[in-house]
C-alpha cells in the first residue's frame, strides 16, 4: 500500500497511466459519509476510475482537472448535499465545483467494498451532471436528499429549508428529515469522545 498523499497518488497514476496498480487511498473516510452509515476505514479509488474521470470517460463527458481529482476527498468532506443512490447501493455527493462546461460535479461513493481482507469505501465515479436542475428536483421529489451542507454550488442553488414543529430540518415539499452540519458536528464530537473513552457532554 502506498503511504503518500492521495494527491501524489493521483499524479503518479496520471503520469504512468497504469490501470493495474492498487487502489489510490485516503486513509480516512469523511465523517459526513460515516454519519450516513458508511463504515470507518479508508476511502479508495481504482486507477481505472481515475483515468475515466480524468479523460471524461474517453471524451463522452467534460473531464475533471488534475487539481479537482487530487482534492476529491476534501470535496466529499464538505459537500453541498448528499443523496441516496437509486438502487440504495451508494451515496451521490453534490460538490461545490463544476466541470469545464459549468456542470455541477457529483461523485458516487460505495460503502463496504472488499479489498482482500479489508473493507473500504470506494469512489466509483465523479463527473459534471448535465441537466442538473431537473436532476436535483427529481432527487428531492423522490425523497433522495439525505444531507444538506453549508456550501452551495454556483450553478445549482438548493431550495430553501423550513422547520417543522419539532425543529427538525425539512426540504420544501418533503416530510423527510434532512441531516445538517449541526448533526455532523455532534457526530464528530461523539466520535472523538468514543475514541478517548469518555462520555460526551450533552
Amino acid at each position: 500500500m502506498r503511504q503518500f498523499l492521495f494527491a501524489d497518488q493521483v499524479r503518479d497514476v496520471l503520469r504512468n497511466g497504469d490501470q493495474r496498480a492498487g487502489y489510490l487511498e485516503s486513509p480516512i473516510t469523511p465523517a459526513v459519509l460515516r454519519l450516513l452509515g458508511f463504515p470507518a476505514g479508508p476511502l479508495v479509488m481504482s486507477p481505472k476510475i481515475l483515468l475515466k474521470i480524468a479523460t471524461g470517460k474517453d471524451g463522452d463527458r467534460a473531464p475533471l482537472t488534475e487539481w479537482q481529482i487530487c482534492h476529491l476527498p476534501e470535496y466529499l468532506d464538505d459537500p453541498v448535499a448528499i443523496f441516496d443512490h437509486d438502487q440504495h447501493v451508494a451515496l451521490v455527493v453534490l460538490t461545490g465545483i463544476c466541470d469545464g462546461l459549468g456542470n455541477p460535479v457529483v461523485c458516487c461513493v460505495r460503502p463496504n467494498v472488499k479489498d482482500g481482507i479489508r473493507v473500504v469505501n470506494a469512489i466509483t465515479t465523479a463527473f459534471g451532471k448535465s441537466n442538473a436542475t431537473a436532476w436535483l428536483a427529481e432527487q428531492i421529489q423522490n425523497e433522495k436528499l439525505l444531507y444538506v451542507g453549508e456550501k452551495t454550488n454556483p450553478r445549482l442553488p438548493l431550495p430553501g429549508h423550513i422547520y417543522n414543529e419539532a425543529g427538525a430540518h425539512e426540504s420544501e415539499g418533503s416530510a423527510r428529515i434532512i441531516l445538517r452540519p449541526a448533526d455532523l458536528i455532534k457526530y464528530r464530537k461523539d466520535s472523538s469522545a468514543a475514541l478517548l473513552g469518555i462520555d460526551p457532554i450533552t
